[in-house]
């Protein structure tokens, strides 16, 4: 559609009516007109419509709306916006990427000499779409809110058709560079790192979309005389009519987001509770700061350790930018715990960030649905709830839960996901690196202790025992021998954990930090794994031989429960290859074992047989003990029935462990756990879940 307006004949003919001082007059005008025209021309182009629909499903009025949008958006913001609606037959398999480019430059769209803009296209058959920046545009909105502004707008497809899609692209863009421009006629940008909030509030959206309702209506009104008699403007109700319930007109998505009707709550008296969305269709992310991060509506902590809770999180999310919540009721009202969680933390304005960076803890006590869910959210968070880590953390929570200490167990996991923030482990060690902290230069710490037991397996006497034995070992060859058990590796490799605290503790001999470091990784109700790392002189004899003889022995060893015997081993194998240049393969000690258990079996054997012997005494006489047999024959009777009068019948009860955390938990104790979902908003998440 050609826009250009022919100044010059209605100049002509105004000039031959006018005396020459009004002559010159417009004139002037007319060259200041012709400039300013010139300068617009310069930094956009209003030749063609914003609104391009291959379908022809918009209406003249509805195309005329959506243009105006986008031309009020450039004029106040510095970037051009126009929106594509496909037909099958006009894509084919050209990607959109490809059709965005080719549509942006042969239309002549965008603004000022980089031709900033954004050009949004949308497949209504596959519900697909796309937006991609043009120019300096991409500096002003992040990628990550890119897709969430298409996933919001194709969600008013169904309810107000093509017209909806293209007004939702056009408005939350709006929006969002009215909330994060500044001065918004500089259209000022803003990088993704300077977005610390999201622009689609709701109260954003209602107070934007006000003036957008008002140009419809009165862009409604003057199309009205198009219409045939009797037949009532696009987009109103006939007269006397009442809208059903508090549902706004669906016909215009201006009425529907200025109502705030797209994160309307069902309220009280609901089966829902009260904070659910009337329709999770047309939720509009959003945050809120201020609201509380502990909802106890199950009651089940005390007010001290609530608002420590408040308090607490509060801290973390200032020093981390990560949002942790806790939600409890007493049923979660037919949903699954796992989406119950997701859209609490959704429909609330929880999260930090454009990814609504966070994680919410939901407690359900029902008795015959008790159980919790954590519900994680945005790419640092899901990436650090790995699948292993989920169950280190559900472990340890699951114990204070079934005692019934339920506000200590929840501090304890704010500060266990704190850690998990912080260093990438829960339970990380105090030497532990942060994440992303540079490695200390190196150093020698001739105080540290030799022998390192961050599993609590040993006793202080056996500790001590190996700490005088490792230190013996490394006087006499100057070397350092150390020994370190650990419950995990955490999200480093365990050839990664034992070679960090090797070097952040301060360990090795000499300039080339000589020494010798076994890594043992072992945690109540897990088999053991251990790994050996060597520096300088320490890997002189350690061959792969040797290495090997020393591992397998350790692994045989600690899972067999003999950790100080199998530890002190380790050390007089060291100190025999460091003397021979090899490791026995301690046929001794496979000896002595087998005597030992031999032994043991014998006194545990002798005792049990005197105790059954104390219980034992002479039968008597029965008469027709043999009736079970037909005389003459080798054909049995009925056991049940004759076998001394009487019948037995057993039932197996499988032993019920504490730790398994019953429920949805396997019978190995551990969580269930999704890598990958989402919720009722849409919003992917990932997370993990027990019951108790």
């Amino acid at each position: 559609m050609a826009r250009n307006t022919d100044l010059r004949n209605n100049t002509v003919s105004a000039s031959r009516k006018l005396k020459l001082p009004v002559l010159l007059l417009l004139l002037v005008s007319l060259v200041l007109a012709s400039a300013m025209t010139s300068r617009a021309d310069e930094l956009w182009t209003e030749n063609y419509y914003r609104a391009l629909d291959t379908t022809e499903q918009l209406s003249e009025a509805e195309r005329d709306s959506i243009d105006r949008e986008c031309i009020d958006l450039m004029k106040n913001y510095g970037v051009d916006f126009a929106c594509l609606s496909l037909a099958p037959e006009h894509h084919d398999e050209t990607s959109f990427r490809e059709l965005a480019e080719e549509y942006y430059t042969e239309w002549e769209f965008g603004y000022g000499e980089s031709k900033d803009g954004f050009f949004f296209l949308f497949d209504a058959a596959s519900g697909e779409g796309e937006i991609f920046p043009f120019g300096n545009a991409g500096e002003k909105i992040p990628e990550s809110y890119l897709q969430t502004i298409v996933q919001n707008s194709l969600k008013f497809y169904d309810t107000y058709g093509i017209h909806g899609v293209m007004y939702g692209g056009v408005r939350y863009t709006s929006v969002y560079l009215q909330d994060h421009a500044g001065d918004k006629a500089s259209g000022t940008v803003v990088t993704e790192a300077a977005v610390t909030e999201t622009a689609v509030t709701e109260a954003a959206v209602t107070e934007t979309a006000e003036t957008e309702t008002a140009e419809t209506q009165t862009s409604v009104t003057e199309t009205a005389g198009t219409e045939p008699a009797g037949t009532e403007p696009a987009g109103t109700e006939p007269a006397g009519t009442e809208i059903a319930g508090t549902r706004p007109d669906k016909s215009d998505p201006a009425v529907a987001l200025a109502s705030g009707d797209t994160n309307r709550r069902v309220g009280e008296g609901s089966d829902l509770p009260a904070w659910y969305l009337a329709d999770p269709a047309l939720f509009v992310p959003f945050h809120d700061v201020n609201a509380s991060r502990v909802v106890d509506d199950a009651d089940i902590f005390t007010d001290e350790e609530e608002a420590r809770m408040e308090e607490r999180v509060g801290e973390i999310r200032k020093e981390l930018d990560r949002d942790i919540v806790i939600y409890t009721n007493k049923s979660a009202c037919g949903l699954d715990h796992s989406i119950m969680a997701a859209d609490f933390y959704d429909f609330n304005g929880y999260g930090c960030g454009d990814d609504f960076e966070g994680v919410c803890l939901y407690v359900c006590m029902d008795p015959e649905d008790r159980g919790w869910w954590v519900a994680c959210t945005g790419p640092d968070t899901k990436g650090l709830y790995t699948e292993d880590i989920a169950n280190d953390i559900d472990d340890a929570l699951f114990d204070y839960m079934v005692d019934g200490e339920y506000g200590a167990g929840v501090l304890d996991w704010i500060e266990n996901f704190r850690m998990l923030y912080v260093k990438g482990d829960p339970f990380a060690p105090s030497w532990y690196p942060e994440r992303g902290a540079k490695a200390p230069e190196r150093f020698h710490d001739s105080a540290a202790p030799r022998v390192v037991d961050d599993s609590g397996i040993l006793t202080e006497e056996q500790l001590q025992d190996l700490r005088d034995y490792a230190k013996k070992i490394s006087d006499k060859y100057g070397l350092d021998v150390v020994v370190n058990i650990a419950p995990r590796s955490g999200n480093l490799t365990r050839e990664e954990y034992a070679k960090l605290f090797y070097e952040y503790n301060g360990y090795g001999l000499g300039d080339d930090y000589d020494g010798i470091l076994l890594t043992v990784f072992k945690r109540q109700g897990y088999q053991s794994d251990n790994c050996l790392y060597a520096s300088g002189k320490g890997l002189e004899k350690l061959t792969e031989v040797n290495r090997e003889r020393l591992r397998g022995f350790v692994q045989d060893g600690m899972d067999g429960g003999n950790y100080h015997f199998t530890l002190k081993r380790f050390l007089q194998q060291t100190d025999h290859m460091e003397r021979t240049g090899r490791v026995p393969r301690s046929l001794i000690y496979w000896i002595f074992m087998t005597v030992l258990s031999a032994v043991s079996g014998v006194i545990v054997g002798g005792i049990s047989l005197f105790k059954a012997s104390l219980r034992m005494a002479v039968p008597k006489m029965q008469e027709n003990a043999d009736a079970y047999l037909v005389p003459g024959s080798l054909i049995v009777k009925n056991l049940g029935e004759v076998f001394l009068g009487s019948s037995t019948t057993s039932k197996y009860i499988p032993p019920v462990s504490r730790s398994s955390g019953g429920g949805s938990s396997s019978s190995s104790g551990r969580s269930s756990y999704r890598s990958s979902y989402s919720g009722s908003s849409g919003r992917s998440h990932s997370g993990s879940g027990r019951r108790f």
